[in-house]
């Protein structure tokens, strides 16, 4: 699996473990980096993940089950990513969750 940033056409592969949490203002800015899942990931429920606007809402959607899961954390990251290296190393944590949660096809 890569993650790509369309704006620079940069990739990476492969998951690590990052973290965040959510918050209403999200909703309202844009992330200062776009990026794009390559390929789309596929969840086991039939959803299509393409990017981390759809990881956030993804994430937001998920009950909080602190010390038990990373759901926070990794939203947080998502949240706050400013930079491209934020954003990459937020597209890892969601990767790492999902795949934690065993929900990726």
């Amino acid at each position: 699996m890569s993650f790509t940033n369309p704006t620079r056409g940069t990739s990476c592969s492969g998951p690590q473990s990052f973290g965040g949490t959510s918050g209403a203002a999200w909703r309202f800015r844009r992330m200062a980096t776009e990026f794009y899942f390559t390929p789309e990931l596929h969840l086991k429920d039939g959803r299509v993940i393409r990017d981390l606007d759809d990881a956030a809402s993804f994430a937001r959607e998920q009950e909080a089950r602190p010390g038990v899961d990373q759901r926070d954390e990794v939203l947080h990251r998502m949240e706050r990513a400013e930079s491209e290296e934020e954003t990459h190393a937020a597209a890892h944590s969601f990767v790492r969750w999902l795949e934690e949660l065993d929900i990726l096809e």
